[in-house]
C-alpha cells in the first residue's frame, strides 16, 4: 500500500485516498489483505471525502468541492463508482444495482446531514448564563 500511496503523491500530487482490499482479510493471507482492489484518489485542496462505502467488489465515493476561500467542503458533490465487472451480462447487473444501492444509502445520509446543519444555523447559539 505504501507504493501506492508514493505513486499517486509522485504522480499528480493526488495526497487522499480510499481503497479496498482485491482479498479480503482471511488466514490464508495472514489476516491481512494483502493486494489493493479499487482506489479512488483526489487533491486535497480541491476536494474532501463526504462518505464512502465498500460494497461487494465495489467501492462508492462521495466527494464535495472545498471552498478556496474558507476551505471548507461548500461546492458541488461528486460521487464516484469503482467496480469490478464479472463476465456474465447478468451478474454485471445485479453489481450495478447494489452499487446504486450504495449512491443512494450515501446521498439519504448526506440530505440528513444538509438538513441537521440547515436546522443547526437557523437555532440561535446557546449561550451559558451563570448569576
Amino acid at each position: 500500500m505504501d507504493q501506492a500511496r508514493t505513486l499517486l503523491l509522485e504522480n499528480g500530487g493526488y495526497d487522499c485516498h480510499v481503497w479496498s482490499p482485491l482479498l479480503p482479510a482471511t488466514s490464508r493471507h495472514g489476516g491481512k489483505a494483502c493486494i489493493v482492489g479499487l482506489c479512488t484518489a483526489w487533491k486535497s485542496s480541491k476536494l474532501a471525502l463526504v462518505e464512502s462505502r465498500e460494497i461487494p467488489r465495489g467501492l462508492i465515493v462521495q466527494l464535495q468541492e472545498i471552498d478556496a476561500g474558507s476551505g471548507k467542503g461548500k461546492g458541488s458533490c461528486v460521487c464516484v463508482g469503482n467496480l469490478h465487472l464479472p463476465a456474465k451480462p447478468r451478474a454485471i447487473y445485479a453489481r450495478l444495482m447494489s452499487t446504486v444501492n450504495a449512491c443512494q444509502h450515501i446521498e439519504r445520509m448526506t440530505e440528513k446531514l444538509w438538513k441537521k446543519r440547515r436546522l443547526q444555523e437557523m437555532l440561535p447559539q446557546r449561550t451559558d448564563v451563570t448569576l
